[in-house]
């Protein structure tokens, strides 16, 4: 038997899409599956009002035996299911649950809508995806029961190094199998920050600057690729301009792509900071659950 899948649910439509994954991934890897609800902490009724001292056992009682009802479909599916209420900041004690149970993965569902520029994302995943040190699922209540395993997955890469773990993790969480996998290796070049070269410059300094970042990015994702078809899985590598997040989620509604994998601390200052920035905005945005992998 695997190591454990975590997964978040609050009760909404996320939190049931984001168990169909949790419970799909542990079925194919026969991982036990934790599922969490956090109970928040109540805050005091002021004095007209007064609050039952069991309040919050009422409440962690309730929780559990919904737990259960969530769970039992999916023991008679073969998944081994063990179910926690518990008080505490929801994102905090899902992590402590990740860390003592060693997890391979945190799957958490997110109320945002790839059209819906006007929601953020969730507190709970937008906490999870900056503060895991283990990959983290996002899911999408539109994303949806699947019906197995996503075969064509997405690899967004702002460095020249961090794919490659990415395209690990995805590969040994899904079980993506070679020869039957699509993996799509992608770099999105924003050009608004370096226009000031131009300025300074001018614009056949730029030009010849344009064309050296393409080139070593093209390169760059040749070389990963080349890696992955050595093993046998089908792999297309690709460069364009353009904002990262919004090139990422276009691409992927393009292709059909059932996923994207990207890490999200595999750079060092500015760099690191944007790139996380991109990451969130996928997560909200992509019409395809997101895998974040975490790097030193």
């Amino acid at each position: 038997m695997g190591k454990h899948i975590v997964v978040a649910t609050d009760f909404s439509s996320a939190g049931a899409a984001a168990l169909d994954w949790g419970a799909l991934v542990a079925l194919a890897q026969d991982a036990p599956l934790e599922l969490v609800h956090v109970v928040q902490p109540i805050p005091p009724a002021g004095d007209e009002l007064a609050t039952p001292a069991d309040l919050g056992a009422r409440l962690l009682e309730a929780a559990r035996e919904r737990l259960e009802e969530l769970a039992a479909p999916r023991r008679e599916a073969g998944v081994v299911v063990r179910c926690q209420a518990l008080p505490g900041r929801p994102w905090s004690v899902v992590l402590e649950a990740a860390e003592r149970l060693d997890a391979d993965l945190i799957v958490v569902g997110t109320r945002s809508h790839p059209a819906a520029t006007r929601f953020p994302i969730g507190s709970t995943a937008a906490r999870l995806l900056q503060k895991a040190a283990r990959p983290v699922l996002a899911v999408h209540p539109e994303d949806g029961a699947p019906a197995r395993l996503p075969r064509r997955v997405l690899l967004p890469t702002d460095a020249t190094g961090d794919v490659q773990e990415a395209a690990a993790r995805a590969i040994a969480l899904f079980l993506l199998p070679p020869g039957e996998a699509s993996l799509l290796l992608f770099h999105a070049w924003a050009q608004v920050p370096d226009l000031i070269l131009s300025e300074r410059m001018g614009d056949s300094f730029f030009a010849a600057y344009r064309e050296e970042r393409l080139e070593n990015a093209h390169r760059a994702l040749e070389e990963a690729a080349a890696a992955l078809r050595s093993r046998g899985f089908e792999v297309e590598s690709l460069v364009r301009e353009g904002r990262p997040a919004e090139q990422i989620v276009d691409l992927a509604a393009e292709r059909g792509i059932g996923l994207v994998a990207m890490c999200t601390r595999g750079s060092e200052g500015l760099d690191r900071l944007l790139w996380g920035s991109v990451a969130h905005q996928v997560v909200q945005h992509a019409p395809c659950p997101v895998l974040t992998v975490p790097t030193a």
